[in-house]
């Protein structure tokens, strides 16, 4: 794959990317939401109009799912594996809660909840399936153990969250 360069400007907030066309693909939108998270553009925060431009990072944050647990989430997805738990972990931590990414051991610490789902037995493979995710990007590695959905992933998950009842 060749470089590919992305530059967006929103307001105040500028993000330039060059490199991997997967990342400028999937992972700048996350980049872009990060950086308007940080700005200090007049109190304007995700969501809010920037110079026309009306982001919407997430669509449950705080809303009627934020109180849904991740073993509801499980139950929901029928996960078959440590990986599927992991994405139902993310969906919690990241759709529900509004988190821009998590830490390995939130991940896993999340996982636990899944109580009929998790298996202590998962420790064993769990940074390999994490690499496995990130190699078959449905997750990002933002920095060491540092871990978001991309933007496919999280798409699909805000759509299966949204049909938990």
């Amino acid at each position: 794959m060749g470089n590919e360069r992305v530059r967006i400007k929103l307001g105040s907030v500028e993000v330039e990317y060059e490199g991997c066309g997967e990342f400028a693909r999937s992972g700048v939108l996350d980049l872009l939401r990060d950086a308007l998270a940080l700005a200090p553009n007049s109190g304007r925060g995700l969501g809010a109009d920037v110079d026309g431009a009306f982001i919407e990072p997430q669509a449950f944050g705080g809303g009627e799912h934020s109180s849904v647990t991740v073993a509801t989430i499980a139950a929901h997805f029928e996960p078959q594996g440590a990986q599927d738990l992991v994405l139902c972990a993310l969906a919690k931590l990241q759709v529900l809660e509004g988190a821009s990414q998590a830490s390995k051991e939130d991940i896993w610490e999340c996982m636990k909840g899944a109580t009929g789902y998790f298996k202590a037995s998962m420790s064993k493979n769990f940074p390999r399936d994490l690499g496995r995710m990130v190699k078959g990007k449905k997750i990002n590695e933002v920095a060491t153990n540092v871990y978001s959905l991309t933007a496919a992933t999280r798409k699909e998950l805000e759509a299966r969250v949204a049909d938990i009842g």
